[in-house]
């Protein structure tokens, strides 16, 4: 909730009015994320505002979990829709339901074969020596016009 109580206990009231305790947990700061991720169904982020970057994305993806974002911003690059993850409207609850329900449906097969793109695609894009390697070239690229 980042100290956003009135936040948590909103969630709280909806989780008991939908009776959902029992399949709903909202738990507090997590010093192994890695765990997280692999102990989870799904990863949710359901964002209404554009971000620069989803790590949480590419975090769950690293650890092949299914992830269902909003199609604004960050996860448009970061996701192929139904390859390495899905995508949905943001604000649009209804298909984000279709989407977890879906994604509680998949055989084990389908589930590991998109959690292996997933990862894979991290490992390609965004491994430590891959975004070294392209830091690197970007300044020597900026050295290079500064040069002319």
């Amino acid at each position: 909730d980042q100290g956003r109580l009135h936040y948590r206990t909103h969630l709280k009231e909806q989780i008991i009015a939908l009776n959902l305790q029992n399949n709903v947990r909202i738990v507090d700061h997590c010093n192994d994320m890695a765990a997280a991720y692999k102990l989870a169904d799904m990863v949710i982020n359901p964002s209404i505002v554009p971000e620069a970057f989803g790590r949480v994305i590419v975090e769950a993806q690293a650890m092949k979990t299914p992830i269902i974002a909003s199609e604004l911003g960050a996860p448009i690059d970061l996701i192929c829709d139904g390859k390495t993850g899905w995508l949905f409207p943001a604000g649009n609850i209804h298909k984000l339901s279709q989407l977890i329900q879906y994604v509680l449906n998949l055989d084990i097969v389908t589930r590991k074969k998109i959690g292996i793109e997933a990862r894979d695609q991290v490992v390609k894009y965004y491994s430590n020596t891959v975004m070294c390697q392209k830091t690197l070239e970007l300044y020597y690229r900026i050295i290079e016009e500064k040069k002319e």
